[in-house]
């Protein structure tokens, strides 16, 4: 085994620990970042935590109630609080109260503040959605990109190969003395050239593959592996028709990120509608 030999297996890896690692379908790899993203879990938690802003504000409709309770114990020369004379006894007792009250009008303050929540789990809705596609687009760019650079390295490693023979070749053609160093140097040069290439390309196999893995949500030490697409499936994707202007249409529409700024822009202004609000009076109802 000659020098160049021992550099393309080097650079080639050992194959053999890729078989004991798991290996994620496109499909597999949406469902695994759905449960594991980061920034999907944060956005969940959004929604989680608007979904109680919006159920707390509700609750402020109801009537509120209150119970209090006190007792106390005095001794040595007080005031009889019967005859309001000094006397030396001891004293105690207490009292018990329960009270409520129920908000009658309040210049629509708890109106605003249910629509303006609603409003924001709404815009967190669509937030998640919107994180939720970018996720799934970055996967898919990876994953294309891992699966090129791998095909892209099989290609040069074929074309190493050929080119190892042919310095062999002309090695030999040299000791013959039938042609010059000079033409040893120039097929050495795209050798080279290859290996070049090859270390390239695999560099960006593995950035790929740690983009992925850190859009998945999986941990820096997990190895894993993907499995090739479906070309069958490519095939019946790149026949379907786009027309742009549907297509604007449809994406105006029903994309996230719009729904996103619509909804936030709604909850902006019954924000302005909560703030107003506090301009009127407030009636209500107590009772004890």
């Amino acid at each position: 085994m000659n020098r160049y030999n021992i550099i393309l297996i080097l650079l080639t890896g050992i194959t053999s620990l890729a078989t004991a690692q798991k290996k994620f379908t496109l499909g597999e790899c949406y469902q695994y970042a759905r449960k594991n993203n980061p920034t999907l879990l944060k956005a969940q938690n959004q929604v989680t935590s608007s979904a109680i802003d919006l159920q707390l504000s509700k609750y402020k409709i109801l009537p509120s109630a209150s119970i209090a309770a006190e007792h106390y114990f005095a001794f040595g020369k007080n005031i009889d609080p019967v005859t309001n004379n000094f006397v030396n006894e001891r004293f105690s007792g207490g009292y018990a109260g329960l009270g409520a009250q129920l908000n009658i009008i309040s210049g629509f303050n708890t109106l605003y503040s249910i629509k303006q929540n609603k409003y924001k789990l709404q815009a967190t809705q669509k937030a998640q959605q919107r994180i939720e596609l970018e996720v799934e687009s970055g996967i898919s760019l990876a994953y294309s990109r891992l699966l090129y650079s791998r095909e892209q390295a099989g290609l040069i490693r074929k074309n190493i190969e050929k080119t190892e023979a042919e310095l062999e070749v002309t090695n030999e053609k040299i000791i013959a003395g039938k042609v010059t160093k000079n033409e040893y140097y120039l097929v050495n040069a795209r050798f080279q050239s290859e290996l070049a290439d090859l270390i390239t390309v695999q560099n960006d196999s593995l950035y790929a593959k740690e983009e992925l893995k850190q859009l998945m949500g999986l941990n820096f030490r997990d190895e894993f592996d993907i499995t090739p697409l479906d070309s069958s499936a490519i095939t019946e994707i790149m026949s379907v028709q786009i027309v742009v202007p549907e297509m604007l249409e449809k994406i105006l529409a029903r994309h996230p990120a719009i729904g996103e700024a619509r909804m936030d822009a709604e909850a902006v202004r019954m924000a302005v509608s909560v703030a107003k609000s506090y301009l009127y009076p407030t009636l209500s109802l107590k009772g004890s």
